[in-house]
C-alpha cells in the first residue's frame, strides 16, 4: 500500500465529463432509493401478515444479512471484473427478487427474500461509491452530488410507492418497485466505453465466488487511522438509519399514519437532505470533515430518537426535514473521506467495507429495537437506542480530541 496511504489527500476537485458523472449519480440514486421505497411498504407487508415486533425486527433486519457478509465480496468484484458488470448483473436480480413478495405472503418467505433482495439492490449504489473513489479522486464535491442526486429520486420514489400501496394494494405497490430497479441497470448501461472496465464474455464463476484474499486486502485497510475513524462514525450513522428503516415506519403506522403521508415524510427528507448535501463543500472551509460528519450523525439520532414526543404530523416534518438536512451532510462527507484515504486498486474494498460496517448495524439494530419494545414497548425503545448511541458518540467525540484520529495530519 501507499506510503502516503494514512493520510488523506486533496479534496481538490478533478474535472470529470458529465457523461460519467449523470450515469454514476443514476446508479446511486435510483438503487438507494429502491430501498427507500421498500421501506415504506416491507414494514406494512410485515404487519399485515400479523407479525410480532419481535418477528418484525428480524424480517427487516435481514434485508442486509447478505450484504454485511458479502459487501467486501462484492467490492472486490468491482475492483476485478468491472463495477458496471457486477451492477447489472445483480440489478436483473433485485429486479425479480422485488416482485416476487405479493406470491410468497409468509414470514418465512419474507426473511428468504429480503436475504438476496437486500444485497442485490444495493450494488448500483455501492458501485456509484465506488466510481466516486475510481474515476472522481473521492471529491467531497462529487460525492455531495451524488448524496443530492439521492434525494432526487426519493422526491418522486416513497410518495409514490405509499400512495399505490393505499389504492391498489401490495401487488401492484411490489411491482412498481420491481420496475424501479429497472433503472440503476440502465443507468449502468449508459457508462460511457472508456471506463466500463473489462469487456467480453460473462464473468467465470470463480470471479463471482469469495476469495479470503479479498477480506484479508480489505481488512489491511483497517490499519489506517482515518479508514478507522469513518467505520466507526458510520457505525453511529446507520445505525440511526436502521431506526428509520425498521420501526420509524413501524410507529407512524401505529398512530394511524396512512402510507402516503408516510411517504412524504421521507419526501421531506429527501428535500432537505439534496439541498444539504450541495453545501458540503462551503461548509468543509469553516469546520474539519470528521467533526462536521460526527455533529451531524448525532444530530441524526436524536431526531429519530424524540419521534415519539412529536404532537402531530407538523412537528413529524419539521423533525424529518432536519433530520435528512443532517443525513444529506455526513453521507458525502464519510464518502470522501473513505475514498481518498484508500489506494485506487481498492476503492471497491474499500466502499464494500464500509457498506458492512452500514449493513452490522443494519441487521442487528432492528432486533435489538424489537426485542426491547415487545419487552419494554415501542415508545422505550426509541429512548433508549438513542441514549446508548449518543453515549457511544460522546465517546467517538472524546477520542477524537485525545488523539486527533482523522485529521489530515495524523
Amino acid at each position: 500500500m501507499r506510503k502516503n496511504q494514512g493520510k488523506l489527500q486533496s479534496s481538490a476537485v478533478p474535472e470529470v465529463s458529465w457523461r460519467i458523472q449523470a450515469p454514476v449519480y443514476g446508479c446511486g440514486m435510483f438503487s438507494h432509493s429502491l430501498n427507500n421505497m421498500a421501506t415504506v411498504i416491507l414494514p406494512l407487508w410485515v404487519i399485515s401478515l400479523g407479525a410480532t415486533p419481535l418477528e418484525a425486527g428480524i424480517a427487516l433486519g435481514c434485508r442486509y444479512l447478505l450484504l454485511t457478509f458479502f459487501s467486501i465480496h462484492s467490492g472486490a468484484m468491482m475492483d476485478r471484473i468491472g463495477t458496471r458488470r457486477v451492477i447489472i448483473l445483480f440489478g436483473c436480480a433485485a429486479i425479480i427478487l422485488n416482485s416476487a413478495y405479493p406470491f410468497f405472503p409468509s414470514l418465512a418467505a419474507v426473511i428468504a427474500i429480503q436475504l438476496f433482495a437486500g444485497w442485490a439492490g444495493s450494488m448500483g449504489w455501492l458501485g456509484s461509491q465506488t466510481m466516486i473513489g475510481q474515476f472522481m479522486g473521492g471529491s467531497p464535491v462529487y460525492a455531495g452530488r451524488l448524496s443530492a442526486s439521492l434525494r432526487v429520486a426519493a422526491i418522486v420514489g416513497p410518495p409514490s410507492i405509499g400512495a399505490i400501496w393505499d389504492h391498489f394494494g401490495a401487488f401492484f405497490a411490489f411491482s412498481f418497485l420491481a420496475c424501479w430497479g429497472c433503472l440503476p441497470v440502465i443507468s449502468a448501461m449508459m457508462l460511457p466505453s472508456s471506463i466500463r472496465g473489462r469487456a467480453g464474455s460473462l464473468p467465470k464463476l470463480r470471479q463471482l465466488v469469495p476469495n479470503w484474499r479479498d477480506y484479508k486486502e480489505a481488512m489491511s485497510l483497517i490499519a489506517v487511522p482515518a479508514i478507522v475513524l469513518v467505520l466507526t462514525i458510520t457505525v453511529m450513522r446507520y445505525a440511526g438509519i436502521s431506526v428509520q428503516h425498521s420501526f420509524y415506519v413501524v410507529w407512524l403506522n401505529e398512530i394511524g399514519l396512512t402510507g402516503t403521508k408516510i411517504g412524504f415524510l421521507l419526501t421531506i427528507w429527501a428535500i432537505a437532505g439534496g439541498f444539504s448535501a450541495l453545501c458540503v463543500g462551503a461548509l468543509l472551509r469553516v469546520i474539519s470533515d470528521r467533526w462536521l460528519a460526527l455533529l451531524m450523525v448525532a444530530t441524526q439520532i436524536i431526531l429519530l430518537s424524540i419521534t415519539p414526543l412529536l404532537p402531530n404530523y407538523t412537528a413529524l416534518l419539521v423533525a424529518m426535514a432536519f433530520y435528512g438536512a443532517s443525513m444529506g451532510i455526513s453521507q458525502p462527507v464519510l464518502i470522501g473521506l473513505m475514498a481518498r484515504a484508500t489506494p485506487s486498486k481498492h476503492q471497491g474494498k474499500s466502499a464494500g467495507l464500509r457498506a458492512t460496517a452500514n449493513q452490522c448495524s443494519g441487521v442487528f439494530l432492528p432486533i435489538t429495537m424489537g426485542a426491547i419494545a415487545e419487552w419494554l414497548g415501542l415508545e422505550s425503545a426509541f429512548y433508549i437506542v438513542g441514549i446508548s448511541l449518543l453515549l457511544i458518540i460522546l465517546g467517538i467525540a472524546v477520542s477524537i480530541q485525545r488523539t486527533g484520529i482523522g485529521s489530515r495530519e495524523s
